[in-house]
């Protein structure tokens, strides 16, 4: 093509506004659970090299997945990926934002740099949502910074896989339809999907198109994958020794450092509630294969261990005699006996209980379709099917169906959340002015100052973003304290508040210690 004829199509291309193509990448992730999170890596003088984290930042994270079409910046991560190995590019890169590509941005030459690997973590390309453990759920896909769900007209066992391994996940067990995991309220991006197998993404699979389906959210379909984690060896499916998969093969990790911290992420990740034990010295026997991480350095509240801090993957400074386990706290939610402990549940068949206070029933939860009835100091559920409970407050909400949990236990947003969904629940959503009515006064005999967590959220990237009931609906029904939220800027979730004789909703700073309640 003749030079000038190149120009003219160039220019057509930009006016036109057609996506840039590029003939290679220069910007990548790597060693992260999907191809949107990972260690950053730059291609520079004919080779990939790790950029530096001095002075990385939300901003910087925000100009990578800008470039990679990743959607919004979720985490600027520092050495959640490990640090990686091999040439280090040794620029502080410095960006505003705005810019297209990580190169674009201001950087400066550093021969001090820590060595370090920068990592980011955008939107997942798809989520799985509302499952009982990372690798399962409803799947969810992002379009143009969307997420929506896929219909399952054709959807199999060959689609589930591609989802798996997008997810860092194991093999597809299950390829789950109609609305396995409960149904959503938002779009329904695909349908009639048909993959090989072979495709990284589930958007590139053949389908008839990205746009809203004609599909109800009844056909919703979700995934059963193979975990990320195990615990292998050990007297029961909650104590072992800590295995995680990598590139889809199985390694151990090294106990350098491991401690308490790192075990409590074990354990919540496979849903067997809190950490007991860390173990050292290959306390379940040795494992085989690579040895795949060492020197984690878990706070506790990551939702998996590959979010932890560590000195990276294919560890060689260690051998399978300091291989790690754990012994976590057993899932004892479905005990039917009194026990002294800090969760109780009691079986009755009492057709009579009677009380005249709201004393007395204040930390119960009623179930209809069940006839148990429990109290405790510190989690508290009550079922009952009593066709005479009375008492003249609850004439009105004496025949709904509610299985709401008190947990008196200080924790923060996200990890209230943990712990609902390592006891198969989730924090509670309040969808109408019955389940508010009920739930104030089921707190109303409670010492409560700070509040109470409930499952309302919004995304903390974006000030004005619309709150949503976690893994659930939308907000519809409404209920704050005050006439709004109370800061935009800064508080990204929702709590339950006393005012007078009510509890109402009021943002809050997520990091707050707080009781809150589950909803089986």
């Amino acid at each position: 093509m003749r030079p000038v004829a190149m120009l003219w199509l160039m220019q057509l291309i930009l006016l036109l506004g057609f996506p840039a193509v590029s003939c290679s990448n220069v910007t990548r992730l790597v060693d992260g659970d999907n191809s949107c999170s990972g260690r950053v890596e730059v291609f520079d003088e004919g080779q990939w090299k790790r950029v530096c984290d001095d002075g990385w930042d939300r901003n910087n994270s925000k100009v990578v997945c800008t470039e990679l079409r990743c959607g919004a910046a979720v985490d600027a991560s520092y050495a959640y990926f490990g640090q990686g190995s091999g040439s280090m590019w040794n620029y502080t890169v410095q960006c505003n934002g705005n810019e297209s590509t990580l190169k674009s941005c201001t950087s400066n030459q550093s021969a001090n740099c820590s060595n370090k690997g920068a990592g980011v973590i955008c939107q997942s390309p798809v989520l799985l949502v509302n499952g009982t453990n990372p690798c399962s759920g409803r799947v969810e896909v992002r379009l143009n910074g969307v997420y929506g769900t896929v219909c399952d007209d054709g959807w199999n066992l060959t689609d589930a896989a591609v989802v798996c391994r997008a997810t860092g996940c194991g093999d597809a067990l299950a390829a789950n339809r109609a609305a396995y995991f409960e149904n959503y309220s938002g779009k329904v991006w695909m349908n009639n999907v048909s993959c090989n197998g072979k495709e990284s993404t589930l958007l590139e699979c053949a389908h008839t198109g990205t746009i809203p389906q004609n599909c109800s959210h009844e056909m919703d379909v979700g995934v059963t994958c193979g975990p990320k984690l195990r615990l292998q060896n050990g007297s029961s499916s909650c104590s072992g020794r800590v295995e995680v998969l990598h590139n889809g093969t199985w390694g151990t990790v090294c106990d350098d450092g491991w401690d308490l911290q790192d075990a409590e992420v074990v354990c919540g990740e496979i849903g067997c509630g809190y950490a007991t034990e860390a173990k050292k010295g290959a306390f379940f026997g040795k494992g085989s294969g690579p040895i795949w991480i060492n020197n984690l350095n878990c706070n506790g509240n990551e939702i998996t261990l590959k979010r932890c801090r560590s000195s990276g993957w294919d560890v060689q400074n260690c051998n399978h005699s300091k291989d790690a386990g754990v012994i976590c706290q057993n899932d004892s939610s479905s005990s039917t006996t009194a026990k002294s402990s800090s969760t109780t549940k009691v079986t009755s068949t009492s057709a009579a209980h009677t009380t005249s206070s709201l004393t007395d029933i204040s930390s119960v939860s009623y179930d209809s379709s069940s006839s148990t009835i429990a109290k405790s100091s510190s989690t508290t559920q009550v079922t009952s099917t009593s066709a005479a409970h009375t008492t003249s407050s609850l004439t009105d909400i004496s025949s709904v169906s509610f299985n709401f949990i008190f947990i008196n236990q200080s924790k923060s947003w996200i990890d209230a959340l943990r712990y609902c969904k390592a006891h198969h629940q989730t924090l509670v959503h309040i969808l109408n002015g019955t389940a508010q009515q009920y739930i104030t006064q089921m707190l109303q005999a409670k010492q409560i100052s700070g509040g109470v967590w409930i499952g309302l959220e919004r995304d903390m990237l974006y000030a004005c973003s619309p709150w949503l009931w976690t893994g659930g609906p939308n907000v519809d029904y409404e209920a704050w304290n005050e006439l709004s939220p109370v800061d935009a800027g800064s508080r990204f979730c929702g709590k339950l508040q006393r005012e007078n004789n009510t509890f109402g909703w009021m943002d809050a700073c997520c990091f707050e210690k707080l009781p809150f309640i589950c909803q089986g």
